[in-house]
């Protein structure tokens, strides 16, 4: 990934991120297994829990659930939406480290 946000609302595999130079990605680690293993690439990214992530961050992440609910008719998407002070917590960002 080179530019832009991505979501994750599945599982996200091992070694994520690796080669990320650029954007953002939200994961949703509903188990906290996400972190806790790692299954990112933690040479490439920093990953922060929703809790620690600025309002705009916050804010644009609910857009983006928001606008796939609409343009996907995400069942998934419509209940985070609907609870969202329960799954908001299950969300990761994962913000690129310099690369030098």
């Amino acid at each position: 990934m080179t530019g832009g946000t991505v979501i994750v609302l599945g599982r996200a595999g091992i070694n994520f991120a690796a080669g990320m130079t650029g954007g953002l990605a939200w994961v949703y680690d509903a188990d906290g297994s996400f972190v806790s293993e790692p299954r990112f690439h933690p040479d490439f990214v920093t990953p922060e829990v929703f809790a620690d992530v600025d309002e705009a961050g916050r804010d644009g992440l609910y857009a983006l659930i928001s606008r796939h609910a609409d343009e996907a008719d995400s069942g998934l998407a419509k209940t985070m939406l609907a609870d969202w002070s329960k799954y908001s917590a299950g969300f990761v960002r994962l913000s690129p480290k310099p690369q030098v």
